[in-house]
């Protein structure tokens, strides 16, 4: 059973003839009749019958009838919901520090401006957010760049000063220092890992080992035990509730420079609701200084 099906048999029924039904539509009587046929036929159903020039429709017709005006009720809403600036839904993935850092007042006011969209952040590295970007499991997603790849496109965001973490005993830090803990850092494609690796490579040094971790409170706890380093953006630092909890040192380290933010999406599939929540959680002012959060 197609749509057009049904609206030129509502029109037989609103109309009572085919000839009346066919003009409505413009098209021929015969176009109606075999449409009408074919419904018959579908359905294994008499839906009118004929007297002279007449057609009569019978319950099971009228029944369909009925049906049909709720299904182009449907439709329209449907096609209203969907065409409607503001409403949908959006699938964002963040980085950790995107999430502690920058998001949580800026997606409050997002809410308040576009109360119509159903907002879903979900947390994660770079790389996988990158693929379930691709695979259209997410719309758009904030993560380390600028990025270059032929099936994405992506536009500035936050910029992010790193520095190191130690245990509270390491009040002055070098190189020589370092090498001699582990680095503790999230999965191999952590860039926050790569750059530390690379100033200290650059030293002609490397940490002891390298411990993989899920989770910043628990790289916390390793770093104030006197385990090991680690390297995350400031703001990371400072605005979580963990940093609170534990007692390490913080040391800015000019060659660890910045880290930039970019917000992705698949390329060719830049919408409205992906350009709405660029332009509200860049255009306000970031008033997270004092708001703490967890992951």
């Amino acid at each position: 059973m197609k749509i057009n099906q049904l609206q030129l048999f509502c029109s037989v029924v609103e109309e009572g003839t085919i000839k009346a039904a066919a003009d409505k539509n413009f098209c021929v009587p015969s176009n109606i009749t075999t449409r009408i046929q074919e419904l018959e036929d579908e359905l294994g159903v008499q839906l009118f019958t004929r007297e002279k020039n007449r057609l009569y429709v019978t319950p099971k017709g009228r029944l369909l009838y009925q049906s049909a005006q709720r299904i182009f009720k449907d439709w329209a809403d449907t096609e209203k919901l969907v065409q409607e600036k503001g409403g949908g839904a959006l699938r964002v993935g963040c980085l950790d520090v995107a999430l502690i850092s920058h998001l949580p007042a800026k997606v409050a006011r997002y809410r308040q401006l576009k109360k119509h969209i159903s907002l879903e952040l979900i947390r994660g590295p770079t790389l996988a957010l990158e693929k379930r970007v691709i695979y259209h499991e997410l719309d758009m997603a904030i993560t380390d760049g600028p990025i270059e790849h032929p099936l994405l496109d992506c536009r500035f965001a936050f910029r992010e000063s790193l520095v190191l973490i130690t245990p509270k005993e390491i009040t002055q830090f070098s190189p020589d220092i370092l090498s001699d803990y582990d680095f503790l850092s999230f999965s191999d494609d952590s860039l926050y890992r790569i750059k530390a690796l690379e100033w200290l490579a650059s030293h002609q040094k490397q940490p002891k080992k390298i411990l993989e971790m899920n989770y910043f409170a628990v790289i916390l706890a390793c770093v104030e035990a006197g385990t090991g380093i680690s390297c995350f953006p400031l703001s990371l630092i400072e605005k979580s509730v963990f940093s609170q909890q534990y007692n390490v040192n913080i040391h800015h380290i000019p060659e660890l420079a910045t880290v930039d933010l970019y917000f992705i999406w698949k390329k060719n599939q830049l919408n409205a609701e992906i350009e709405d929540f660029m332009d509200i959680i860049i255009a306000e002012p970031d008033p997270t200084e004092q708001v703490l959060c967890t992951l």
